[in-house]
């Protein structure tokens, strides 16, 4: 089953899916990947974040966006930084 976490279906999602926690990995981890992050925290989901499977280009906004979704109760786990590098 896929599960579309856009702002518009997450409340609808949420009341008809069994599940409470979602795990997100991605390519920017100071971009899409924290924002989707936050509006799963803000939706009431538990939310992981494995940095092992998270590039990141904007190191800044990725530590800022941390420090939220700790503060609202992500787990971030992982611990391997990996760089973007841009083409």
């Amino acid at each position: 089953m896929d599960i579309d976490l856009t702002s518009e279906n997450i409340g609808w999602n949420q009341v008809s899916c069994p599940w409470n926690e979602v795990k997100i990995i991605g390519v920017d981890g100071g971009g899409c990947v924290s924002l989707t992050a936050l509006g799963a925290c803000t939706a009431g989901y538990r939310v992981r974040l494995n940095t092992a499977a998270i590039g990141t280009m904007f190191t800044a906004k990725r530590d800022k966006y941390y420090a939220k979704l700790k503060a609202l109760g992500a787990e971030i786990v992982g611990g391997l930084d990996i760089p973007m590098i841009p083409v």
